[in-house]
């Protein structure tokens, strides 16, 4: 009877071990049937399709690699907020937008993500591979590898867009297209102002531009993300200058007071937000933006680009980027899905233009465009940001764009200036304090300087010393050591 009893004892200690050890190797991230479910935030607008789009990618991704979509968007305007109480909060989530305009970089410092590097080594590897080391060096914080790019375009080209018939019948076409300078387009702004105001009422705006979107980016020089003072000049990036404060900077002022007191500039520019009024009526020549090849072409404007050459800079290539929150509970799943977004043409396609035959339809040379009986994308239900995230190359080109578009970009890329600071990022705590008081006095000073509502002889001594006086100087001297610190591990 005994032995009886130590061989059952034995047998439910041996059945009870099997147990443990099936137990220990169980991955406790799956769901029950063997999926892991990756949840991601993303910035771009909501859409009304979401949940059709996200059914169609999962059936394709739990097929393809074991793993499921939980998917929201937060408007880009409300993202960097919402997201820092969810990184707050320590909810779990895979995979999410970053970006320097969405507080990367602090949010990489606080240990809201992950390091990438050892999953981009592995399972991550076929993403990697597509990115060029100097855009993954870009998404390094503290030398740590805590995002990677979109792959998308990264050169920046400021360009006035001047309306066809309007240059036409002023006979300035010529003259806007060999424009060197921005003080060049002070003599074709003239003609038009003079020439079509009774066009509109006698009330006619030369170019549009507000205090947040103005005419500095055409100024050979860069500012150093994180702050609005400290940057660098084209021709040296081995001081940090106040890029508010240069020769060049002074020069550009003037022209702009030259030009608002002729009236070419609104008079409430510093304080507009919006030129949506202007754009109903047309009263006006020119606006600006940033070139991109195959986007501009044949849109019955003038498009003057060649004020500056093609640059990139750190801001550029982290201005849309994706990175695995330190939330997550499986980054190699995460990465498995980020993989997709990054070398897979179908899953691509779907989450940028949709279900094909409802949201798209294929053109007879193998473009998309929008079905019968919608007006615009909008209308379809699913209208994504498509390049907020994985591989924009990937995605179909649209009808009317050429076919080799995107590589007209890769090359757009690889063609432009170089930042000497390309890969530096700026932390700025050491000098939190003095940065949100530097950025009041600027709020209060600059955005009248910048669109020429002021005398910059006058106002600018002013603003310097304002911003001076609440720590200015100290933080391009932090900036030129955190700088010199970074050259040096290089």
């Amino acid at each position: 009877m005994k032995g009886n009893v130590k061989k059952i004892l034995a047998a439910v200690l041996a059945l009870a071990l099997v147990l443990s050890v099936a137990g220990c190797g169980k991955d406790e991230s799956l769901n029950e049937d063997g999926t892991y479910t990756v949840v991601w935030y993303n910035s771009d607008a909501p859409q009304k399709d979401t949940q059709l789009v996200f059914d169609e990618l999962n059936k394709y991704t739990k097929e393809k690699i074991g793993v499921v979509v939980d998917y929201t968007a937060i408007s880009p305007a409300e993202y960097a907020e919402k997201t820092q109480l969810l990184f707050s909060s320590r909810k779990k989530i895979d995979a999410c937008f970053a970006s320097t305009g969405t507080n990367y970089e602090k949010n990489a410092r606080q240990s809201a993500y992950i390091d990438m590097g050892k999953v981009l080594d592995t399972v991550g590897k076929p993403t990697k591979d597509l990115i060029p080391e100097y855009a993954l060096e870009c998404f390094k914080v503290g030398g740590v590898q805590y995002g990677i790019p979109v792959l998308k375009d990264w050169a920046f080209q400021p360009f006035f867009n001047m309306n066809t018939e309007k240059l036409e019948k002023i006979g300035m076409v010529d003259a806007a297209l060999n424009a060197t300078k921005l003080s060049d387009f002070t003599a074709i702004i003239d003609k038009a102002s003079a020439e079509l105001k009774d066009d509109y009422n006698g009330t006619f705006y030369g170019i549009l531009m507000r205090g947040n979107h103005n005419l500095l980016k055409f100024l050979p020089q860069e500012t150093i993300a994180g702050s609005v003072i400290a940057g660098f000049t084209f021709d040296n990036y081995d001081t940090v200058i106040n890029a508010l404060n240069t020769d060049e900077a002074k020069e550009f002022y003037a022209l702009m007071h030259d030009w608002y007191k002729k009236g070419y500039i609104k008079n409430d520019a510093a304080t507009s937000t919006s030129d949506s009024d202007l754009w109903k009526i047309g009263n006006y020549l020119s606006g600006h933006g940033e070139w991109l090849p195959g986007f501009y072409d044949n849109n019955g404007s003038v498009n003057a680009k060649n004020l500056t050459s093609p640059r990139m800079s750190t801001q550029q290539v982290t201005a849309c980027g994706l990175a695995i929150p330190s939330t997550t509970k499986n980054a190699e799943k995460t990465m498995e899905f980020i993989n997709l977004l990054y070398t897979d043409e179908y899953v691509r396609n779907l989450l940028g233009l949709g279900i094909e035959g409802k949201h798209w339809v294929e053109t007879e040379d193998g473009k998309w465009t929008i079905p019968e009986g919608f007006e615009n994308k909008a209308e379809t239900g699913w209208e994504s940001a498509a390049s907020s995230y994985g591989n924009r190359y990937l995605l179909k080109v649209q009808e009317g764009q050429p076919a080799d578009l995107w590589d007209q970009i890769q090359k757009y890329n690889e063609d432009s200036m170089k930042s000497g600071a390309l890969g530096f990022t700026f932390d700025p705590a050491p000098v939190a304090g003095q940065i949100a008081a530097v950025q009041n006095a600027y709020n209060e000073y600059m955005p009248a300087i910048i669109v020429g509502a002021v005398d910059p002889e006058e106002a600018l001594p002013k603003a310097i010393a304002a911003m001076n006086a609440v720590g200015a100087e100290e933080i391009i001297k932090e900036a030129q050591r955190q700088y010199d610190e970074w050259r040096k591990n290089k």
